[in-house]
């Protein structure tokens, strides 16, 4: 028969259990889920204690994993709508972490030699070990319960080891206490290779976070600069009507440059009232003064570097769609027409179509291309350094607005397709 000491033992192991199960998965810590856990345990408990009283120690020891361990998984599942995966993984580590519980009372066993010194070091570390634990290790482990499916899996690999050990090796058998070389060796080696295994896939994982924070930078930049060049364009804007405002100012200069003689000055005051109109004209293609703007910087660009554009825009001034977005698009995807068309020998166009059609806008941007262009996962990809952030700011920018887009390379003809 099992002492009051012993009894009380167990169920400060059933209580720990519930706890840290319940709190590495991620359950709240508020006055409902705490009386919500002392009742699982007192139900495990009495759950327990039928066992016990009807097939006695032994074989309520071999059934514990069907009669706690599986129904608190399944309570953390059903009841406190916890992920199958994150329950089961967070009672392996609650177990794994009630052998440190053990390990105490093993050490007063240890130097008294006595099973009630035993049960009373397990007892009284309970609730000091339970504080700890929830106040620097849950923390992280939460945040660890949130990672890939793929890191979980890795993550709860030990403790799943050790669970089939410890239960085959000490309860099932006892080959662990008889000093098999095997058992002794077993939990060494599998720390040892779950430890660097899960070390190569969390540097690669944490690895693909900076790339991906790099690239999010990167398209932050990309668009507080594109913000930048709409900003210059419109104060561009201003400065021509300034010029148009002022203009028999300028006449009047210009003929008292005549009169005077100052026929050289008079040509330099013309050259650069005509460069600053010409570097700030703004072409009307649509209502959209955003659209207006990008395309004019675009089509100059086009003429300067030769390369024949034809724009057909039709957006009205208000679709829902910021500047910053309307920039991020069109001026990504013209700079790569633009770029690919400079690599191209014979004919070099630009074919842009904008269109609203029933609250949704569409917009094909299509360029000849030279070479291979490569892609994966439906994205054209570029080896050059530095490159290809264009494409991704399209793509983010479109999802972000819940648009689709696709692009396609065929016949030397590049295409860009997207309805936002």
């Amino acid at each position: 028969m099992l002492t009051i000491l012993e009894q009380t033992n167990y169920f400060f192991v059933l209580l720990f259990g519930v706890i840290i199960s319940a709190a590495f998965s991620g359950i709240t810590n508020n006055q409902k889920n705490r009386k919500a856990v002392l009742v699982i345990t007192l139900l495990l408990t009495l759950v327990q204690a039928f066992f016990y009283y009807v097939f006695h120690l032994e074989r309520t020891r071999e059934l514990y994993p069907l009669i706690t361990h599986l129904p608190l998984a399944a309570i953390l599942v059903l009841y406190f709508k916890k992920n199958p995966l994150v329950s089961i993984v967070s009672v392996l580590s609650a177990y794994l972490c009630c052998q440190a519980r053990r390990w105490f009372g093993t050490i007063f066993l240890f130097f008294f030699g006595n099973m009630t010194v035993n049960y009373i070091a397990q007892i009284v570390v309970t609730i000091p070990f339970i504080v700890i634990l929830l106040r620097y290790i849950v923390p992280p482990m939460v945040r660890l319960m949130l990672s890939s499916r793929r890191s979980l899996l890795l993550f709860g690999a030990l403790p799943f080891i050790y669970y089939l050990f410890d239960y085959i090796t000490t309860v099932y058998t006892d080959i662990l206490y008889n000093g098999t070389l095997f058992a002794v060796e077993f939990i060494p080696s599998t720390m040892a290779i779950c430890f660097y295994t899960f070390a190569v896939i969390h540097s690669n994982e944490m690895q693909r976070r900076r790339e991906t924070e790099n690239e999010r930078q990167i398209l932050a930049i990309q668009a507080k600069q594109g913000l930048k060049e709409l900003d210059a364009m419109r104060r561009s804007q201003k400065q021509i009507a300034i010029y148009q405002h002022d203009l028999r100012h300028h006449l009047h200069y210009v003929d008292s440059c005549i009169q005077t003689g100052k026929l050289e000055e008079a040509h330099a005051y013309i050259q650069s009232a005509y460069s600053e109109i010409e570097r700030s004209d703004v072409i009307r293609y649509c209502e959209n003064e955003t659209v207006n703007l990008i395309l004019s910087s675009f089509a100059a660009k086009a003429k300067k570097a030769g390369i024949r554009l034809t724009l057909a825009a039709d957006i009205a001034e208000d679709i829902g769609i910021s500047s910053t977005d309307l920039c991020v698009i069109l001026a990504n995807g013209l700079e790569n027409a633009l770029n690919a068309c400079k690599k191209v020998d014979g004919d070099r166009y630009i074919a842009l179509l904008t269109r609203r059609e029933n609250s949704t806008t569409f917009l094909q941007i299509q360029n000849p291309y030279t070479g291979h262009i490569p892609f994966v996962n439906g994205l054209p990809i570029t080896s050059e350094e530095n490159h290809g952030y264009g494409i991704k700011s399209i793509v983010m920018t479109i999802d972000k607005l819940g648009g689709l887009c696709d692009f396609i390379a065929n016949n030397g003809v590049f295409t860009l397709r997207a309805s936002m």
